[in-house]
Protein backbone atom coordinates (compact mmCIF):
# COMPACT_ATOMS: atom_id res chain seq x y z
CA UNK A 1 0.00 0.00 0.00
CA UNK A 2 1.42 3.47 -1.05
CA UNK A 3 2.02 5.84 2.15
CA UNK A 4 2.21 9.52 1.61
CA UNK A 5 6.05 11.04 2.83
CA UNK A 6 6.13 13.71 5.28
CA UNK A 7 4.31 16.60 4.44
CA UNK A 8 6.74 18.32 6.87
CA UNK A 9 9.92 20.01 6.21
CA UNK A 10 12.27 20.15 9.02
CA UNK A 11 14.93 23.29 9.20
CA UNK A 12 18.02 22.86 11.14
CA UNK A 13 18.15 26.81 12.39
CA UNK A 14 21.31 26.27 14.27
CA UNK A 15 22.88 28.93 12.64
CA UNK A 16 21.02 31.42 14.37
CA UNK A 17 19.61 29.74 17.24
CA UNK A 18 22.29 27.30 18.24
CA UNK A 19 23.34 23.66 18.48
CA UNK A 20 19.89 21.87 18.05
CA UNK A 21 17.51 24.25 16.82
CA UNK A 22 15.06 23.64 14.73
CA UNK A 23 12.08 24.70 12.52
CA UNK A 24 9.40 22.64 10.77
CA UNK A 25 7.30 23.72 7.97
CA UNK A 26 3.95 22.16 6.17
CA UNK A 27 4.09 21.27 2.70
CA UNK A 28 1.46 23.25 0.30
CA UNK A 29 -1.21 21.07 -1.12
CA UNK A 30 -2.25 21.19 -4.87
CA UNK A 31 -4.87 23.68 -4.30
CA UNK A 32 -3.08 25.42 -1.55
CA UNK A 33 -0.34 26.21 -4.61
CA UNK A 34 -3.28 27.85 -6.96
CA UNK A 35 -4.13 30.02 -4.16
CA UNK A 36 -1.27 31.26 -3.49
CA UNK A 37 -0.33 32.03 -6.98
CA UNK A 38 -3.58 34.11 -7.05
CA UNK A 39 -2.69 35.91 -3.64
CA UNK A 40 0.65 36.41 -5.19
CA UNK A 41 -0.94 37.67 -8.65
CA UNK A 42 -3.21 40.08 -6.74
CA UNK A 43 -0.19 42.47 -4.77
CA UNK A 44 -0.03 45.77 -7.08
CA UNK A 45 3.31 46.21 -8.20
CA UNK A 46 3.12 49.66 -9.54
CA UNK A 47 3.73 51.31 -6.28
CA UNK A 48 6.90 49.50 -4.47
CA UNK A 49 6.25 50.63 -0.92
CA UNK A 50 2.81 49.01 -1.33
CA UNK A 51 4.22 46.14 -3.03
CA UNK A 52 6.66 45.34 -0.39
CA UNK A 53 4.46 45.68 2.46
CA UNK A 54 1.61 43.37 1.18
CA UNK A 55 4.37 40.85 -0.16
CA UNK A 56 5.79 41.32 3.73
CA UNK A 57 2.73 40.70 4.85
CA UNK A 58 1.39 37.67 2.55
CA UNK A 59 4.85 35.95 3.87
CA UNK A 60 3.86 36.16 7.86
CA UNK A 61 0.52 34.97 7.14
CA UNK A 62 2.35 31.99 5.06
CA UNK A 63 4.68 31.51 8.03
CA UNK A 64 1.81 31.57 10.51
CA UNK A 65 -0.34 28.78 8.38
CA UNK A 66 2.46 27.17 7.69
CA UNK A 67 5.04 26.94 10.98
CA UNK A 68 3.97 23.53 12.31
CA UNK A 69 6.98 23.31 15.52
CA UNK A 70 9.91 25.21 16.16
CA UNK A 71 12.29 25.18 19.57
CA UNK A 72 13.39 29.16 19.20
CA UNK A 73 14.31 30.81 22.13
CA UNK A 74 14.82 34.70 23.76
CA UNK A 75 17.49 36.07 24.85
CA UNK A 76 16.86 34.79 28.60
CA UNK A 77 16.76 30.97 27.35
CA UNK A 78 12.47 31.14 27.35
CA UNK A 79 10.21 29.53 24.39
CA UNK A 80 9.11 31.37 21.93
CA UNK A 81 5.46 30.92 21.84
CA UNK A 82 5.01 29.03 18.11
CA UNK A 83 4.71 31.96 15.09
CA UNK A 84 5.57 34.77 17.42
CA UNK A 85 7.57 36.60 14.12
CA UNK A 86 7.54 39.83 16.58
CA UNK A 87 9.69 38.41 19.22
CA UNK A 88 12.55 37.20 17.09
CA UNK A 89 15.66 39.41 16.37
CA UNK A 90 16.79 40.63 13.02
CA UNK A 91 19.37 37.32 11.90
CA UNK A 92 16.56 35.14 13.00
CA UNK A 93 13.41 36.65 11.20
CA UNK A 94 15.61 36.99 8.16
CA UNK A 95 16.12 33.60 8.44
CA UNK A 96 12.60 32.33 8.95
CA UNK A 97 11.47 34.47 6.03
CA UNK A 98 14.15 32.90 3.72
CA UNK A 99 13.28 29.52 4.92
CA UNK A 100 9.36 30.76 4.00
CA UNK A 101 10.26 32.51 0.24
CA UNK A 102 11.94 28.65 -0.32
CA UNK A 103 9.28 26.51 0.59
CA UNK A 104 7.01 28.71 -1.66
CA UNK A 105 9.53 29.17 -4.42
CA UNK A 106 9.16 24.88 -4.12
CA UNK A 107 5.30 25.15 -4.25
CA UNK A 108 4.89 27.38 -6.92
CA UNK A 109 8.31 26.43 -8.95
CA UNK A 110 11.06 29.05 -9.55
CA UNK A 111 9.74 30.70 -12.62
CA UNK A 112 6.31 31.25 -10.86
CA UNK A 113 7.72 32.79 -8.13
CA UNK A 114 9.98 34.91 -9.62
CA UNK A 115 7.05 36.49 -11.48
CA UNK A 116 5.89 38.11 -8.20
Amino acid sequence: MAKRKSVLIRVDASEVQGEGAFLSLRKYTWDERKALRDKMAAIPTEDIKVYVRQMTDLLEEEIRARLVEWNFVDSNDQPIPLGDIGALIDGESNFVFGKMQELIKQALGTDEAAKN
